[in-house]
This record gives C-alpha cells, structure tokens and sequence, in this order.
C-alpha cells in the first residue's frame, strides 16, 4: 500500500505480526496485524486518517470491512485453512466510537460448524474498552 503524508506509522502491539489480505478493498483498508497463540487468535489495526468519517471516529463501513474478518481468527478451528469461506450474513453494534491512532483488536469466536455454514461471533475492542459486537454467519466451501 501507499502510504501518504498523512498517515500515522501503523505500529501494533507486541506479538502481533502483519498479515496480507489480498486486493481491491483490503489494500485501501491498510495494514492488518494478527496475534496468535495456540488455539486463540487476535486481529488489530490502527485507526488511521482514511478510516475516519466526518466526526474524526473511525467509519462504520471500516469497522464492518474489520469485522468481516473474524473468520480469519477461527479459520485455523475448521480444517479447511485455504477455502474462499463467502459472508452470509454480518451485523454489527455500533457501541462506541473509535478515535484517530487508536489500537482496534477484534476477538472471535467459533459458535458452530455445519457442513454448509460457519456461525461465529465476536468482540471489537479499542484501548481496552468494548466498542462493537458482531456475529457472522459464513458459508463453509465444498
């Protein structure tokens, strides 16, 4: 990705190293970090300039986009580690709003596993306080 002027360097935690999305989308998004540690993952980014709305808190639509990739912290979970799993469905609250520079980490959990779908919900965490929940149902590849 391109980084411009106004970009804050998207430093993460200890323990948590970059992960590559892919194209389109995921490359505007910016830089992605993952934690992972036995049976647990963790992913986290940085709120940067481009993610935020016109009240200086981080999009709705960049959370949603950050919330998506929970299936990314219970993939490892499913046996299936290189499969396309396609959204079902997503929802997201909206709790509180998330500020410029602002460490986000979202922890998910693997709710149930049938042949056609994977249910997962999770917690979108900044700085240590609760700012979204989500759930998402995906649909597991053949």
């Amino acid at each position: 990705m391109t980084k411009n002027a106004n970009q804050i360097p998207s430093e993460a935690p200890e323990g948590f190293k970059s992960i590559t999305l892919g194209k389109g989308y995921a490359e505007l998004f910016g830089d992605i970090f993952q934690k992972s540690d036995g049976n647990t993952s963790k992913l986290g980014f940085r709120v940067q300039p481009h993610h935020l709305n016109h009240f200086d808190s981080c999009h709705g639509g960049a959370l949603a986009f950050f919330a998506d990739m929970q299936l990314i912290g219970v993939k490892h979970l499913t046996g299936n580690h290189s499969g396309h799993f396609p959204t079902k469905q997503l929802t997201i609250d909206y709790i509180s709003p998330i500020k410029l520079n602002e460490w986000v980490e979202i922890n998910a959990e693997l709710i149930r596993m049938t042949n056609k779908s994977l249910y997962t919900h999770a917690t979108i965490m900044a700085n240590g306080r609760c700012t979204a929940r989500t759930t998402a149902i995906y649909h597991v590849p053949k």
